[in-house]
């Protein structure tokens, strides 16, 4: 499993190589104090990354952290009703 996920990503880094290279038209970006001067595809690939690590970030706020503050308080009610149970023999 972690070969295939390993392929995929090559496979995906080899496509997004490809793709900046043949968009490599000079474009300006204006962020009204700064500007920068980049590819096309260096800047759509830069969006894409950045909105993944937006996306990724969402889901983790929004889906592992409940989720782990459950198991958490799972795991420490577990153990308290283990600590009060007498021991059986």
């Amino acid at each position: 499993m972690k070969l295939l996920r390993f392929l995929l990503a090559l496979a995906f880094a080899a496509c997004g190589i490809v793709f900046a290279a043949l968009n490599s038209e000079t474009i300006s970006l204006d962020f009204y104090f700064w500007q920068f001067r980049l590819s096309a595809g260096l800047a759509v690939l830069m969006a894409v990354f950045l909105g993944a690590l937006v996306g990724g970030i969402a889901v983790s706020v929004g889906s592992v952290m409940p989720n782990r503050r459950r198991i958490e308080q799972a795991a420490a009610d577990a153990r308290a009703e283990a600590a009060s149970e007498p021991e059986r023999m």
